[in-house]
């Protein structure tokens, strides 16, 4: 299922303020409940809450290409999260990567993210 992504820097600024957050060596995960899920799932099509989901990287270390390649990489490891766990739904998530994340493969992100969400109560 596709989710939607945050945008707005209010958002992201009020989930690293307010969520709760655990930590991997290379990636950290905020969760926080999203007060608008009853909204959003009246205006989803199959009437479900959904997660709306942030992805954060830093500029200072990587290039363009490294940081397009991180949020590749955690957008696959979150996906691969959602279709093989039973993810918590009605919540605002950051997953924030280090700038050491450019040295991982996907199965070694998913595993950190896999541990992170666990911390965090997201799973």
């Amino acid at each position: 299922m596709k989710y939607i992504s945050l945008c707005e820097n209010h958002l992201f600024t009020k989930v690293y303020k307010t969520g709760a957050r655990s930590r991997a060596p290379h990636v950290t995960v905020y969760v926080l409940a999203d007060r608008h899920a009853g909204l959003l799932k009246k205006r989803n099509p199959l009437h479900q809450k959904i997660n709306r989901v942030g992805i954060s990287v830093p500029k200072k270390g990587l290039g363009a290409v490294g940081r397009n390649r991180v949020k590749r990489v955690l957008r696959e490891a979150y996906r691969r999260l959602e279709n093989e766990y039973e993810v918590k739904k009605g919540k605002l998530i950051v997953i924030s990567a280090g700038s050491s994340a450019l040295k991982l493969k996907t199965p070694e992100v998913y595993t950190e993210l896999v541990a992170a969400a666990q911390k965090a109560g997201l799973l």
